[in-house]
């Protein structure tokens, strides 16, 4: 159930692989309320691999419930100079007691 407090959620992952390479990426997502419907910016750049780096935004999907709390789905492409990634997963689980866990 939503509890309007503000939070935030972890998420981690490695890019697809292009052009024999991927990258790994890793933040936290932006502080939003907990509402119905509610979902979080995400924006980073990626490791360095092969000698270059990529950036990456996108808005996570609503919120998806789990008992005592929810998590998101997100999926983008990085920005491209010669190739792009894709960055694809789940952001931890914000529980509303507000410990954050890892979802597997």
């Amino acid at each position: 159930m939503p509890n309007n407090k503000l939070h935030t959620h972890s998420y981690a992952g490695s890019t697809t692989l292009v052009n024999r390479h991927d990258h790994a990426y890793s933040g936290k997502t932006s502080i939003d309320k907990d509402t119905t419907n509610h979902s979080h910016y995400i924006e980073g750049i990626t490791s360095s691999s092969n000698g270059h780096t990529h950036h990456y935004t996108v808005q996570t999907s609503p919120a998806y419930k789990v008992l005592g709390g929810h998590y998101h789905f997100y999926r983008c492409t990085t920005d491209t100079d010669t190739h792009a990634h894709i960055l694809q997963g789940y952001t931890s689980v914000y529980r509303d007691n507000l410990l954050e866990t890892t979802l597997k």
